[in-house]
This record gives structure tokens, C-alpha cells and sequence, in this order.
């Protein structure tokens, strides 16, 4: 296992797991910093994307035959706190709590 120092603005964070060098992590790392906000945005909806069909399942057993409709504000509900998700979506029945 590796130990890290990082900037005090980034004690918080651990970017990578620890069995990743720090060179090996100051590349990603550099990398990040070196994308657009428009390719970060864009490698952030398919990191988002990519774990709906993982998420699929787990909502489908919870909740069991829902719309395609619910099944989209229950996928968002998995990366929206559900404080929010109510308050926008507050008048649709699947998330008001029963």
C-alpha cells in the first residue's frame, strides 16, 4: 500500500485506491486538471450512464414493475439527494413517501 500526502484543500479526497502509485496518480491527476469543463461534463454523464444499467436491477427488485417513467426519476434519485428529487418532483407519486 502506498501513503499519500495531499494538499491541505485535498486531505478530503481519496482520488484513486490505494493500490495505486503516486506517480501513477499525479498522472491521472495532471490529466484531469489539463480537460476542458466541457470533457469533464462529458466524461461525468458517461461515468453516469454507464452505472444506470448496474442500478436497473437493485431498483427493479426494491420496487418491483415500474413505468419507464419512474424508473428514470428513481435512476436520478441515485445521484440527486432525495431532499431535492421531492422537492422538484414533489407532485409525481413515486417519490412521495407511502
Amino acid at each position: 500500500m502506498y501513503q499519500r500526502t495531499l494538499p491541505r484543500n485535498l486531505e478530503f479526497v481519496d482520488f484513486l485506491n490505494n493500490d495505486t502509485s503516486p506517480a501513477a496518480e499525479a498522472v491521472l491527476i495532471d490529466l484531469y486538471r489539463r480537460m476542458s469543463s466541457v470533457e469533464k461534463a462529458r466524461r461525468l454523464s458517461e461515468a453516469c450512464r454507464a452505472v444506470d444499467p448496474l442500478a436497473r436491477p437493485r431498483i427493479r427488485h426494491q420496487y418491483g414493475e415500474i413505468s419507464d417513467a419512474e424508473m428514470k426519476l428513481r435512476l436520478g434519485a441515485t445521484r440527486i439527494p432525495r431532499e431535492l428529487m421531492v422537492r422538484v418532483y414533489r407532485r409525481l407519486p413515486a417519490l412521495n413517501p407511502s
